[in-house]
């Protein structure tokens, strides 16, 4: 996935956007990730706000008492603008995101 990444951020800007998009529409979603690296914040719109309502979302269980050693079940985790810093901050496999929408 690296490599797919690293080609794709060579190519990218010497391809016309008029062949870009053409293409981007017959791609499956979940591959969007590799055209734009901020793809799953674009879903939401807004970038700064997109980051302020993850910290938002971190800040208020962690007030609440969440701790590393505990088991976060997050449905309808979305494109994980909060999930990110849950992962970071729980222990390694105590976050489990539900999303119905697999192209999130």
């Amino acid at each position: 996935m690296a490599n797919a990444k690293g080609l794709m951020n060579k190519v990218k800007p010497l391809v016309p956007a008029g062949v870009k998009r053409p293409i981007k529409r017959v791609i499956p979603r979940r591959y969007h990730r590799l055209f734009d690296p901020d793809w799953h914040r674009r879903t939401i719109g807004n970038v700064p706000r997109w980051e302020l309502v993850g910290d938002l979302q971190f800040e208020y269980l962690k007030e609440r008492g969440l701790e590393p050693e505990h088991y976060l079940l997050d449905v309808g985790c979305g494109p994980l603008r909060g999930g990110i810093r849950f992962i970071q901050y729980l222990e390694t496999g105590h976050y489990y995101g539900v999303e119905k929408d697999a192209d999130v």
